[in-house]
């Protein structure tokens, strides 16, 4: 259990996070893998437009924000979604689609395209009673 609580918050700390500029950001201080960070298409906003909230998830109220780690290739395709934080099966599969349908830029390293990975999180909130 303590491990996993330790990749949780290496992650969050290290791989990606949100700021107010909508996009995503990567590494930690004093290390960059690369000159140029992936890039969501579209932006953040992209994700949670296109999200559609489980019908199970609703019934049961769960909200929350799924983590998802995605390899990206040179073209900026998607692969290989893996579930770091999860707030339930509906949700977390959910979220898999996003990030599988999600286009990005690719990584740039020495003026080159490069492979690399990215953790997205996607916010489930539940939308607000009349």
């Amino acid at each position: 259990m303590k491990l996993l609580i330790f990749i949780i918050s290496f992650c969050l700390t290290c791989f990606a996070q949100f700021d107010s500029s909508q996009s995503i950001k990567m590494g930690c201080e004093g290390f960059n893998p690369y000159d140029e960070y992936p890039q969501l298409i579209g932006g953040v906003d992209s994700l949670q437009i296109r999200l559609q909230y489980p019908p199970k998830a609703l019934e049961s109220s769960i909200e929350g924000t799924v983590y998802v780690i995605i390899n990206i290739d040179t073209l900026g395709i998607t692969s290989n979604p893996v579930i770091l934080k999860s707030i339930g099966p509906w949700c977390d599969e959910e979220a898999k689609r996003l990030a599988l349908t999600s286009k990005f830029t690719p990584a740039i390293k020495n003026g080159k395209y490069v492979k690399s990975r990215i953790l997205i999180p996607i916010k489930f909130k539940l939308p607000i009673k009349d």
